[in-house]
């Protein structure tokens, strides 16, 4: 099976494991072959709709919402979703280590908590963020609502072309590689949070009503991977278990 050509398109939505799937994504495309964007706030859609007419393959990928991808003829257009209280934990605890952002001075000081980080409502990827990176609806922070969980619920449904789950990362790389005509994707995991936090129960009930509509879209979400899951053909299920097989060696040697 030969790689997809045309356009493809990775919306990597944060803390979901997708910068590890960068680097599966490397190995299968060349530099010329793709273009990286760091922000949704980034207009590809006219390049985006240019590479889809070609017959080479090319992918972008990166930081983008759906908006600028969506109902382009041609195109193959895939995500990954994460359980939405570990993901927000992880991002929190992941700002906390990075001295590059914006709030990093602030996120270490002795009183900072979660919930005194979410009242600066500055940082959007806290607050419902996989609706907003599916709907394509980048709004204020704190005013994610039903009408988004929809269409996100829509477009996750019926538009996005492919979605995965961390949680079934290898079930999830062995369907899509089905999809785009790839060799068994080898990985090891990058980009994890060195610190993991035990938050309390109330901290859990706090974030739970903030990300109300991204739990929601994740419940849904699981309903159908898991009838994919089930759906997966005896020679999908082989590749499985070689693909686990040879990640436990590669997670002893670097490549």
């Amino acid at each position: 099976m030969s790689i997809r050509g045309g356009l493809t398109v990775f919306m990597h939505i944060p803390k979901t494991g997708g910068t590890t799937l960068h680097n599966v994504l490397s190995r299968k495309y060349s530099e010329k072959e793709w273009l990286h964007v760091k922000t949704v706030h980034t207009s590809i859609r006219e390049i985006a709709i240019e590479k889809s007419k070609q017959e080479k393959p090319f992918l972008i990928k990166g930081h983008l919402g759906y908006d600028e991808v969506k109902d382009i003829p041609g195109s193959f257009v895939f995500t990954f979703l994460r359980p939405p209280i570990p993901r927000v934990i992880s991002h929190y605890y992941f700002l906390k280590e990075t001295p590059s952002v914006k709030h990093y001075d602030y996120l270490n000081l002795p009183d900072t908590t979660i919930e005194s980080f979410y009242a600066q409502k500055e940082k959007r990827d806290i607050d419902n963020c996989m609706v907003r990176y599916i709907s394509g609806n980048h709004k204020d922070f704190g005013t994610i609502n039903e009408e988004d969980y929809l269409l996100a619920l829509n477009n996750l449904e019926h538009k996005i072309d492919f979605f995965g789950l961390q949680e079934h990362y290898d079930e999830s790389l062995i369907m899509l590689g089905e999809k785009l005509g790839w060799t068994l994707p080898v990985y090891r995991k990058t980009n994890l949070t060195k610190k993991k936090e035990v938050v309390s129960a109330e901290t859990l009930e706090f974030l739970k009503e903030a990300n109300k509509w991204d739990i929601l879209l994740f419940e849904k979400a699981k309903e159908i991977f898991k009838k994919k899951m089930n759906a997966m053909s005896a020679s999908e299920k082989r590749k499985l278990a070689r693909l686990k097989f040879l990640n436990k060696i590669a997670s002893a040697i670097p490549f």
